[in-house]
């Protein structure tokens, strides 16, 4: 059942996970070193790792389909197991438990499969008219976008209209967002971008405009230098999506379901900097 408390990174691949409709999965080769889930969680997460590995893709496709049967949330799905499951293989390739082009396989998988179960995820309604636009960034150069992808999927769900822009410069990004009406900005930012490269895209965002859009600095960065936001000029810091909206008065109230506008308090040039537990 889904209640195996046990480390998946501490299984053999000899092992199982035997799932509420008696469907059993191979456990995962132990990989990884401090996982961020427990118990169900992690008995989940192992179930899905093996999925991602099945050299038949159709066959791994029903693997899924069995864990989402057995119970585990879709959203939950999204926003936990498949970052945590992307860490585990970028660990194991990092250690030789994997080689790239399994890696590359299944990072590919579990992007493609984040989309098939943010179709069933629950999402609050897209077509408010006070739905607050962002405008999510990731900035060219950047490989790697599932980060982006869990993001984008979380802000959906949380009731913002969400564009995605994928290694465009400087000079197209700022045409993009005069083209818009955006209420927030956030740059995603894996931490192999140089600082002066990243300030230079927040400006070239902000020119121009007038009253112009928060911008919100998030991933990897964050832990890479302390005071990455106000270093590249961003009004604040965090990679927790509903943490974003709410720097920037966006969430949507609870009891209207209207997006409060309320003014940030923090300063551009001195933002705030936010913990984003990772």
């Amino acid at each position: 059942m889904l209640n195996d408390t046990r480390d998946p990174s501490q299984d053999s691949l000899a092992s199982g996970t035997e799932l509420s409709n008696g469907t059993t999965t191979r456990r995962p080769a132990p990989i990884s070193d401090g996982l961020a889930v427990d118990g169900r969680q992690a008995d989940i997460l192992a179930a899905l790792c093996t999925a991602v590995l099945c050299p038949d893709r159709k066959d791994g496709e029903r693997q899924l389909a069995a864990i989402v049967d057995a119970g585990a949330d879709p959203s939950e799905l999204i926003d936990v197991q498949i970052p945590e499951a992307a860490r585990i293989f970028g660990t194991a390739w990092c250690r030789g438990g994997h080689s790239f082009a399994e890696v590359t396989i299944a990072v590919a998988r579990l992007q493609g499969w984040l989309r098939d179960l943010d179709k069933h995820a629950d999402t609050r309604d897209p077509f408010r008219l006070d739905a607050p636009e962002v405008l999510l960034v990731v900035p060219e150069g950047s490989h790697h976008t599932l980060g982006a992808m869990v993001v984008m999927s979380r802000l959906r769900r949380l009731g913002a209209l969400v564009r995605l822009s994928l290694g465009q410069d400087a000079r197209a990004l700022g045409r993009v967002v005069r083209a818009g009406h955006y209420d927030m900005i956030a740059l995603s930012a894996a931490g192999n971008e140089g600082l002066d490269f990243l300030a230079k895209l927040i400006n070239s965002m902000r020119s121009g405009l007038g009253p112009a859009p928060r911008v919100v600095l998030g991933g990897e960065i964050l832990n890479q230098y302390r005071d990455a936001p106000a270093l590249v000029g961003a009004d604040f810091g965090t990679s927790d999506p509903e943490e974003a909206l709410s720097l920037c008065g966006l969430i949507p109230s609870a009891d209207a379901g209207t997006a409060a506008h309320k003014p940030a308090r923090s300063m551009r040039g001195s933002p705030a900097r936010v913990s984003t537990g990772m």
